[in-house]
């Protein structure tokens, strides 16, 4: 592995000399290797996205890439990176992920990833899905574990990847998912109030898909409606439609079809919590459970 990096970063040096490019050949030439063992090495290049090569007739123009290469991304991502060979053993790792285990390069470069205490790659969920990943199948773990004395949450990435040599390898991607999972929370909690106070209030609320119509949210007052329930459909009438008809062929509660009851109806797109666009309806001013009963049918 030490040969074929010295030649990889001898091919580089050549390149940026030769901001034009260079063909197999010529690099072949000024470096004095065999044109096979050129392409081989260029082919790595390619792969990790240090080089870009341009078709010149029937010749392969290479030239340093001018985007970032991946190596250089290491250090700049948020997430802890940890790149192991198909031995299983520690070939890179970024700052974050030294940051996160307190540990020196020294102490994880060139050693199997089983002999490294440290959170999100020692615990054997993780451990597990090496030989997955080697196997070319990406996974996902979530995970608690101590970073710096403090219970944080973890979502850790196990994917195949192609090393600079162009062998077969796995990165693992820790990612501290801490506020994420308490923004969850929070959001849980504002929902959960969200839908106490719309279950407080007499006027009829019915909050339906906006594409299918179906019940995402009902509260108590439009519940006591006949079949105005989760999981059920409101009759959405378009204008002009005639509501007698529409009513024998949709199921579901029609009282927010009804033309009579939805003069003063509020009718809004909103942002339902799974993220889908739903329809929010309120009736202010609409009549006692009894009437409203009459305006829904089976």
């Amino acid at each position: 592995m030490a040969v074929a990096r010295r030649e990889l970063e001898r091919i580089r040096a050549l390149l940026e000399q030769h901001s034009r490019g260079l063909t197999i050949s010529e690099l072949a030439r000024r470096l004095g290797l065999n044109r096979n063992t050129v392409a081989r090495y260029l082919d790595v290049l390619l792969l990790s996205g240090q080089v870009e090569m341009i078709p010149v007739g029937s010749a392969k123009l290479f030239t340093l890439a001018k985007r970032i290469p991946m190596i250089q991304l290491f250090d700049i991502v948020s997430d802890g990176l940890v790149v192991l060979d198909r031995t299983r053993r520690v070939v890179q790792a970024n700052r974050v992920f030294l940051r996160m285990s307190g540990l020196k390069e020294d102490d994880v470069l060139d050693r199997p990833v089983d002999q490294i205490a440290a959170p999100g790659l020692s615990e054997k969920d993780v451990l597990d899905r090496v030989a997955d990943a080697l196997d070319g199948n990406t996974s996902l773990v979530d995970m608690r574990a101590l970073v710096d004395g403090t219970l944080v949450d973890l979502q850790v990435r196990v994917a195949p990847t192609i090393l600079e040599n162009a062998q077969p390898g796995v990165v693992v991607v820790i990612r501290d998912v801490t506020e994420v999972q308490r923004l969850k929370s929070l959001i849980s909690d504002l929902q959960d109030l969200l839908r106490v106070a719309m279950d407080s209030v007499r006027t009829p609320i019915c909050i339906t898909d906006f594409e299918s119509g179906e019940i995402l949210f009902v509260n108590s007052a439009a519940a006591s409606v006949q079949q105005c329930e989760v999981g059920g459909v409101c009759a959405q009438m378009e204008q002009g439609e005639a509501w007698e008809d529409e009513a024998k062929t949709q199921p579901g509660c029609r009282l927010f079809a009804d033309p009579q009851q939805t003069l003063n109806m509020v009718d809004e797109i909103v942002r339902w919590t799974d993220g889908r666009l739903a329809r929010l309806r309120a009736l202010p001013g609409t009549p006692g459970t009894r009437a409203v009963d009459e305006d829904c049918y089976d």
